[in-house]
């Protein structure tokens, strides 16, 4: 189904719309319209979406700053896992389930699209959770920059790697953005908006934090060698799970510099 004609602005507000949707919980298809040209093209939104995400997580929290920095991080972890319903921790987990416990690329991809939890998915969930609450209290008072900035440049490598590699299988569960077309531009566009995200957390806080871009690259760079020659591609869970490992290394890669 072809997009319908509208003006410039309204197509790219129905583009963040989708991918608003597509990434959380909150109720803004009824507000969108649908088509596949539109959902292809909304993944340049993914970065600025992962701001507002990460942003409406960390508002509640701001009442517990100075009470418990603990409390305050697993609050926002968790309001964060409500608003998205999951959706890149069960990537995360299928993903680990997947390649860890798959002989073979059909047995891998076979295992990914089975939502039972595995052995590997459980610890991979486990790990990741434990460190990104550490990570983010080591990194003091201005941990909430640092999250909502993640939140926005962990999105950039899910975008890059639609374009590096190819799917690895069609027709699995939510549909892709950029799956019916040439995902390059959003890639670009999603860099860019990566790139201005560091830029202002940076100017927020510390040179240091440039090290969130520097993550997001080299999470793309890796992942994207690992998946080609794990099951020949990508998939929306390997893409969930890019997004999850960008995180972690990102926050634990500041407390190493400091």
């Amino acid at each position: 189904m072809s997009a319908p004609d509208v003006g410039p602005v309204r197509r790219e507000w129905n583009g963040f719309l989708l991918a608003l949707g597509f990434l959380s919980r909150l109720p803004v298809l009824r507000f969108a319209r649908y088509s596949d040209e539109e959902f292809g093209r909304c993944a340049r939104w993914f970065v600025p979406v992962g701001v507002l995400l990460g942003t409406l997580a960390v508002l509640p929290s701001v009442l517990l700053l100075k009470s418990s920095a603990w409390v305050a991080v697993w609050t926002t972890l968790g309001v964060s896992l409500l608003i998205s319903g999951a959706f890149h921790e069960d990537g995360l987990a299928d993903t680990f389930d997947g390649l860890g416990g798959g002989l073979d690329r059909e047995q891998k991809l076979a295992i990914m699209k089975d939502s039972r939890l595995g052995t590997y998915g459980a610890a991979a969930l486990f790990v990741s959770l434990q460190l990104r609450a550490a990570a983010l209290v080591a990194i003091g008072p201005m941990w909430p920059v640092a999250f909502v900035a993640t939140q926005g440049v962990s999105r950039a490598p899910a975008v890059a790697l639609m374009a590096l590699l190819p799917e690895a299988r069609h027709a699995e569960g939510k549909p892709k953005p950029n799956a019916d077309r040439d995902p390059a531009p959003a890639a670009w566009i999603g860099l860019g908006l990566a790139v201005l995200v560091t830029v202002v957390a940076v100017w927020i806080a510390d040179l240091a934090w440039s090290w969130i871009l520097v993550a997001a690259v080299l999470c793309a760079l890796l992942l994207r060698s690992l998946l080609r020659r794990q099951i020949g591609g990508y998939t929306g869970d390997a893409l969930g799970a890019t997004q999850q490992l960008t995180e972690v290394v990102a926050y634990v890669g500041l407390v190493a510099i400091g």
